[in-house]
């Protein structure tokens, strides 16, 4: 991960959304109420945002999960914290960081390798669920064009599209539910150790974070 998580390949990573011009908190601050020596403070769009583009996305599923999600989409994040593995969620941090903090991860290199499969499988699970309706969008238009033009071609007349829609309706969804709850079991496993705190809903809009219950 180019590093993501420091030269040992494991690191603690707390993303956090500042708004515009808001001043970022002090490292010595953090240090105090996160009870650690090491802190290294970077952009969330600099060098090492493809990690968190991962994590953003598998945060956003999370949020929505019978949606696409696309890996592209805006960084909530403007910061992040790369701390020592396995630091755990403290509450005087809590306490005076909880509202700029999206979410924290106890991550390794592998862990966010099977991390990158598991978000690429449910991409193609995606993509082929997309292609499946707008084959069937496709037909249904096709039907119109050869009406209007009285085109005398019986399969292209009549399909049998309800008998399509109906085969196809339930197309990929016990999938894309069982890559959804591996993503859930991953989330689970990594997520920030600690006290449980509510974290910002990840959005498209740098500026409107929600609070998530």
């Amino acid at each position: 991960m180019d590093e993501f998580l420091g030269a040992t390949g494991a690191a603690t990573i707390v993303l956090l959304k500042l708004k515009d011009k808001e001043k970022p908190p002090s490292i010595k601050s953090l240090k105090l109420n996160l009870e650690v020596e090491n802190i290294k403070y970077y952009k969330g769009d600099g060098w090492y945002r493809n990690g968190i583009r991962m994590l953003e996305q598998l945060l956003r599923i999370l949020n929505s999960p019978t949606d696409p999600v696309s890996y592209w989409l805006n960084l909530s994040c403007t910061d992040f914290l790369q701390l020592d593995p396995d630091v755990n969620q403290q509450p005087f941090y809590q306490l005076a960081y909880s509202d700029i903090t999206i979410a924290g991860f106890n991550l390794t290199n592998q862990c966010m390798s099977d991390l990158e499969k598991l978000l690429s499988i449910r991409d193609d699970l995606c993509s082929m669920r997309d292609s499946v309706k707008s084959f069937l969008n496709r037909i249904e238009y096709n039907i119109e064009f050869a009406k209007v033009n009285s085109i005398d071609d019986v399969s292209m007349l009549d399909p049998k599209l309800e008998v399509l829609k109906k085969t196809f309706s339930n197309y990929g969804d016990d999938a894309l539910d069982s890559i959804n709850s591996r993503l859930a079991e991953w989330h689970q496993k990594y997520k920030w150790k600690g006290r449980d705190f509510e974290e910002i809903a990840v959005t498209d809009e740098l500026d409107s974070a929600e609070i998530n219950q």
